[in-house]
């Protein structure tokens, strides 16, 4: 038997479509109807909150299947004295389409609240919103007035937007080398490595926090050297840098500072001499992340021919630490 059309939708979020569907869900001809309007879309927002998980399914379908027509409800609906209708409609808000003028200024005093999951969901939204929230979202992170949450948060929006929010660069930077408050600079540094080669001119900034004191702090330094070193200066300083943190007291900077060189390829040669130290290693991931970017680097990493062959003829290393001394060998050349 055919199931009726709106029915997935359950019987709330029938119900408000049906209304959006006979007042005209492109845009209501009377006061009394966009008011309507904007509570059939508040009742769907309500319904995500529901318990029965078939009923937040449903809603959530049906403003997907409203799109557009639902975006000014969803931005009244950003400043709904209920902090459960303000965090859906920051979840749908960013991806309904034609709400961001009127969204951002909403959404960035969302970033100020205590509630972090409504917190990250503005931020969420703002990165969904793209090249529209990127003035304000550079203003909020320059902004040392502004809590450390709500820098934070902006930073995590940047990180969404990527490449089309490069005009933020030099903020980043700026959070990363003067910030003394530790969630924003973590926060930013992997925002810097969304934006790829664009940001290159902070390798001299984050190469000094690999000799930070939070070791969360240089393994997100390494990580996003990794992502950023581009070429000439700031690829070699990348490299050696990298280099010394496989020296790191951390394991898991030293294996983040492996990985990071492998992303760099050739570009990692200065850091040959720390990679066939670090062959030698008890710790099998660093073993074989070494010997992958060794291959990565090829003939340059020549040198390391003989650590490479001894450690694919040991019988007493596992399998896996073998077989990328061997692969490695094959791309270094015997």
């Amino acid at each position: 038997m055919m199931t009726a059309p709106w029915r997935r939708f359950g019987r709330r979020g029938a119900a408000a479509i049906a209304f959006l569907l006979a007042v005209g869900v492109a845009a209501p001809a009377h006061a009394q109807d966009e008011a309507a309007h904007r509570k059939a879309v508040a009742d769907l927002l309500r319904q995500l909150r529901a318990e029965d998980p078939a009923e937040r399914v449903a809603a959530a379908a049906a403003l997907g299947e409203l799109g557009r027509t639902s975006a000014r409800a969803l931005v009244e609906a950003l400043d709904d004295a209920d902090v459960g209708v303000r965090k859906e409609a920051a979840r749908h808000v960013g991806t309904v389409g034609g709400a961001s003028a009127d969204a951002v200024p909403k959404l960035v005093a969302l970033l100020e609240v205590e509630d972090a999951e409504l917190r990250m969901a503005a931020a969420a939204a703002l990165g969904d919103l793209g090249r529209a929230s990127v003035p304000a979202l550079i203003d909020v992170l320059g902004d040392e007035g502004r809590s450390a949450a709500a820098r934070a948060a902006a930073a995590v929006a940047v990180q969404h937007i990527g490449p089309p929010a490069k005009a933020a660069i030099d903020t980043l930077i700026g959070c990363v080398a003067q910030e003394k408050s530790e969630r924003v600079r973590a926060a930013a540094i992997p925002a810097l490595g969304a934006m790829s080669w664009r940001a290159a001119r902070a390798v001299p900034t984050l190469a000094k926090l690999l000799d930070a004191k939070p070791a969360r702090i240089r393994r997100l330094a390494t990580w996003t050297l990794g992502r950023i070193a581009g070429e000439g200066e700031e690829a070699e300083l990348a490299a050696k840098r990298l280099g010394d943190a496989l020296g790191d007291a951390d394991a898991d900077v030293r294996l983040a500072a492996a990985g990071a060189l492998g992303q760099l390829g050739e570009r990692a040669a200065p850091a040959v001499a720390a990679l066939g130290k670090a062959l030698g290693s008890d710790d099998d991931d660093l073993t074989i992340e070494a010997a992958a970017t060794l291959g990565r680097i090829g003939e340059k990493a020549g040198s390391t021919k003989a650590a490479l062959q001894a450690i694919a003829d040991d019988e007493e290393r596992s399998e896996s630490v073998r077989a990328a001394a061997r692969d490695a060998l094959e791309r270094v050349g015997r």
